[in-house]
């Protein structure tokens, strides 16, 4: 192998200083993305962060494949070019096209590059080299869509390389005419060199030493060239093959570069040799003064390298090789290297500020990995499409681009045409601050370490994470969807307490909470001499806090500290003492001005005590009712009158019987009165509840006795929620106090207990309804509904239960609600079967395993195979009547008159009769139409009609009379 000299030129300053000014622009730094692999070094790593989500921001579908790598700009637009010829602008925000440009070739790898006045340059298959000038160029007016000049290559050749503009404002390429171009910011050439076909090789600046990288398949060598002038500082053409990826420059300045075998020639390179990665000085030498070009070091991957390597700071790289994934330290050893998904690697890696790699494959899949978890099956934190999804039909060759938005974007192109934007997803993030009073003012301050956690439908596991130092939190790659936010810290109220929060395309962002120390209720207990009263024990209760108790000091004082927002029930007990009021409920808002409560103030009396509460049927307390108490040993007779919370209390008393009984105006009460007898303490928790309207109430027995605390429930028959519920007494009674108008069903409950009926349904029309009684069988049970196709109830139905402990079938039947129960039972597997003839029953019967509780919602759907009619219009008529009458199972025709049947006593031929409920005043209507479903009447000239009547004989031997009008109504018609 022949050696190659080092060409070293001396190269004059003196054409430097006597160019013409021709304004100076240079990179945009500012910009998060400027050019292919981010910087004049290519390095391909930015301190912004990308995501570690991965949720799909957008796709943009261009008309032809997406190898150019995305380059973006400092508001965030989004430059590419693509195989349809054309350069796009894409709002990185929203993926809107703002605008493109069609050159007169494909752009096929070739990525823009931004300079600081905002011009973007980028090549084309054509052999021109454009250059677009953004400021002047309006996304609303297409007229400006072009142009600010381009430059034509020598060619023929297709520009495939990206450009890189130098510090002085000229932009540097490479062409498959052979060339190297340096072109001026006012588009004319700067200079040229002839050095061999450049496909997608692009230069790499030094700035530190005006040097320019990049390297030629034909003929396979790399080379540095002068900044300035394009001459050739020294060049290696030891390769295996051509140079088909771009070089990266170390912050030590030195220069990595690799070689693919496309042109590999086996004549000048062995086999176990040809997959080379090279890392130069800057001289080209491993000493100063060697005289021969050599590398520090060259490593061979065993596969074709078509990447650019991403650097890190402290000079290790990352490198595609095949399917191969190599992080590499700066002495070329190997760190790690694991195959991805088993496809090549041709997309060049970019590394965000956190140090996680995004790359995309042949296989159609993008990446983000960890560069420091080597291990396999631990280094992919996302990828896309997700694991459990297809792969993309696509390559991905474009290298990827990071933003610096909020959303921490990745950009990154595809061999489907596609431009892909991928992002944390929506977030909701919020603050949690401190509000405290100091002095006079109120202040606001971070709280960090609290606990937040998210949860909602979209969810399969609860989030958990906890405010900063600044008091924020976050939590991003949410769906659309409603989530519930809880703060939590020990020691802290938070305002509000839980947050519900609504997601739809867009960020929550100021889901925020104030958080408190705690808030106080405090108060002072006196006799009704104006005396503190010491010792008195004070419990409190909330709605969400358990009850707790305290005692008074000396002075008659007590208090609560470290309360939330919540309902209070504070009661003062003392043995011997009775209280006014008997206790006092306590709200503390979140939107009260002053969340501590003082004065919460009782006054003792010596004696006993009967109190209690009088609340509406929602829980609310009801002021102003008369509560009337007579008895006990003098035979009194006292009134009061409920408070704000609708507590009262009668104090002072002596042992005896009392009855309670309470009043105001229209309103019922549960109970009407209640007997108290007080022997040796006191009686609390004397309640009522009141309301106006209709009352619906019964009793439940077993067997002749009743049945104590048994749970019944009012039932909504349209919204199928509870809408009260009762509890019987040591009568077995319970009522409902104010019902609406409407259809209910009332169904009872109770441990090891079944019922007959298992519900009944009621309708309220402003009436009361008593006696819907209820009988209770020790026992388990089988309960359920029989209903029509219509969902409407069938009385009567009979049903089989079947079973070891039947020797033959225990029956059941509906009741006007289609209720059955089977009660009293054993553990055992039963059968309940529909008996009905003249139906079929969907299921046919049921299997139902009884253990160790009763069995509600055994349900069945019948059909009737016998005729049934549903409801004749008009209900009523005159002689010659047309009447309607809808139903099934009719049949195809008319019944002969022939058929015939008994009913009551008396044959009627088959046919339709009007007439009333008395069957010696049926008369035979005119059939005008008959369908299974409709029959038309005339009614007979003779007289009117109260109510049709169908007598049907049919094959089947079913020998069918509607029901009497009454009952439509009971099946809901």
């Amino acid at each position: 192998m022949p050696a190659v000299r080092k060409v070293c030129l001396l190269i004059a300053s003196l054409s430097v200083l006597l160019a013409p000014a021709l304004g100076l622009c240079q990179l945009n730094t500012n910009a998060p993305w400027p050019m292919f692999h981010h910087d004049l070094r290519h390095t391909g790593k930015t301190p912004s962060f990308g995501t570690q989500v991965g949720k799909l921001k957008w796709r943009v579908v261009t008309a032809g494949p997406v190898t150019s790598s995305p380059a973006i700009d400092e508001n965030g637009i989004i430059y590419v070019g693509s195989a349809d010829n054309n350069i796009y602008a894409i709002n990185g925000e929203t993926g809107v096209i703002e605008w493109k440009y069609k050159t007169g070739g494909p752009i096929n790898h070739s990525s823009p590059a931004i300079d600081i006045d905002g011009t973007v340059y980028i090549g084309s298959y054509d052999g021109y080299l454009y250059a677009f000038n953004t400021a002047t160029i309006d996304p609303d007016n297409s007229s400006t869509w072009v142009y600010k000049w381009r430059f034509l290559t020598d060619g023929p050749g297709a520009i495939a390389s990206s450009p890189a503009i130098a510090p002085d404002g000229s932009v540097i390429f490479g062409c498959a005419d052979g060339k190297v171009y340096a072109v001026n910011p006012n588009g004319t050439l700067k200079w040229k060199n002839d050095i061999g076909m450049i496909m997608t090789s692009s230069p790499a600046i030094d700035t530190a030493n005006s040097q320019v990288y990049i390297g030629t398949t034909v003929p396979p060598v790399f080379y540095t060239l002068d900044l300035q002038t394009g001459a050739v500082v020294w060049s290696y053409d030891l390769l295996c093959g051509g140079v088909y990826s771009s070089a990266a420059i170390a912050s030590n300045r030195s220069v990595i570069f690799s070689n693919f075998t496309t042109y590999y020639s086996a004549n000048t390179c062995l086999n176990s040799m040809k997959f080379q990665i090279y890392n130069f000085s800057p001289t080209g030498s491993i000493t100063p003064d060697m005289t021969e070009t050599a590398p520090n070091w060259k490593l061979d991957l065993k596969n074709d390298i078509f990447t650019t390597p991403a650097i890190l700071e402290d000079n290790n790289f990352f490198v595609g090789s095949g399917s191969v994934f190599y992080r590499i330290n700066q002495d070329g050893q190997i760190y790690f290297a694991q195959s991805i998904d088993g496809q090549r690697i041709e997309s060049s890696p970019a590394i965000d500020g956190a140090k996680f790699i995004y790359v995309g494959t042949n296989g159609g899949r993008f990446y983000c990995l960890n560069a420091d978890r080597p291990e396999p099956q631990t280094t992919i934190v996302w990828q896309y499409p997700p694991k459990d999804q297809p792969a993309l039909a696509a390559s991905i060759l474009s290298s990827p681009a990071i933003g610096n938005d909020a959303r921490h974007s990745i950009y990154v192109g595809g061999s489907d045409n596609s431009v892909y934007a991928f992002y944390d997803g929506i977030r909701i993030s919020g603050t949690v601050k401190l509000v405290e009073d100091v002095g006079d003012a109120i202040q606001k301050t971070p709280l960090p370490a609290v606990k937040i956690t998210l949860t909602g439908e979209n969810l399969a596991e609860e989030k958990i994470t906890l405010t900063d130092p600044n008091g924020f939190y976050e939590f991003a790659g949410l769906e659309n969807g409603t989530y519930k936010i809880l703060p939590e810290r020990q020691g802290y109220i938070f305002n509000p307490e839980t947050l519900s929060v609504t997601v739809k395309d867009q960020d929550i962002n100021n889901a925020n909470f104030e958080a408190f120390s705690g808030f106080t209720i405090s108060g002072t207990i006196r006799d009704k001499n104006g005396q503190p009263m010491s010792g008195v024990s004070i419990a409190i209760d909330g709605l969400k806090r358990s009850e707790e108790t305290t005692l008074t000091d000396g002075t008659g004082f007590y208090k609560f500290t470290g309360l939330g927002f919540d309902t209070f029930t504070i009661t003062p007990f003392y043995e011997g003492y009775g209280f006014t009021p008997p206790f006092q409920e306590v709200t503390i808002a979140s939107t009260d001005t002053d969340k501590n409560k003082p004065d919460i103030n009782f006054t003792g009396s010596l004696g006993f005590q009967i109190s209690g509460k009088v609340s509406d049927i929602d829980g609310q307390g009801l002021q102003g009712v008369t509560i009337t108490m007579t008895g006990g040993p003098q035979n009194i007779s006292l009134q009061t009158q409920t408070n704000q919370d609708g507590a009262y209390s009668f104090v002072e008393l002596q042992s005896g019987t009392y009855t309670i009984t309470p009043s105001l105006g229209s309103y019922d009460f549960n109970p009407v009165s209640k007997t108290i007898t007080i022997a040796s303490a006191s009686v609390f928790n004397v309640d009522f509840v009141a309301a106006i309207g209709a009352n619906i109430s019964g009793y439940v027995l077993e067997g002749s006795m009743p049945l104590k605390d048994v749970t019944v429930n009012l039932i909504s028959a349209t919204t199928k929620q509870i809408v009260q519920t009762a509890i019987t007494d040591t009568t077995g009674f319970y009522v409902f106090l104010g019902v609406l108008d409407g259809s209910y069903e009332v169904k009872p409950l109770f441990a090891g207990y079944g019922f007959d009926p298992a519900a009944a349904s009621v309708i309220i029309r402003n009436t009361d309804i008593t006696d819907v009684n209820f009988r209770a069988v020790k026992g388990l049970y089988i309960t359920g509904t029989v209903s029509n196709l219509l969902n409407m109830p069938l009385k009567d139905v009979t049903l089989e239960l079947t079973n070891s402990a039947c020797n033959s079938p225990c029956t059941a039947n509906t009741n006007a609600s289609g209720y059955y129960s089977f009660l009293g039972l054993e553990p055992d597997i039963y059968t309940v079967t529909v008996s009905t003839p003249g139906y079929l029953s969907f299921p046919s019967s049921r299997v139902v395993d009884l253990a160790s509780e009763g069995k509600d919602n055994i349900n069945f759907k019948m059909y009737p195979t016998c005729p049934m009619v549903l409801v004749n219009i008009p209900f009523y008529g005159g002689k010659g009547t047309i009447v309607n009458i809808f139903g099934i199972n009719f049949g195809l025709t008319e019944p002969s008159e022939s058929l015939a049947a008994d009913f009551n006593g008396t044959t009627v031929p088959a046919g339709v009769y009007l007439g009333t409920s008395d069957v010696s005043t049926w008369v035979k209507a005119e059939v005008l139409f008959w369908s299974p479903v409709k029959i038309l009447v005339k009614a007979p000239a003779a007289s009117g009609f109260g109510i049709a009547r169908v007598w049907v004989v049919n094959d089947k031997g079913c020998i069918y009379v509607n029901p009497a009008l009454t009952n439509f109504f009971v099946y809901g018609f």
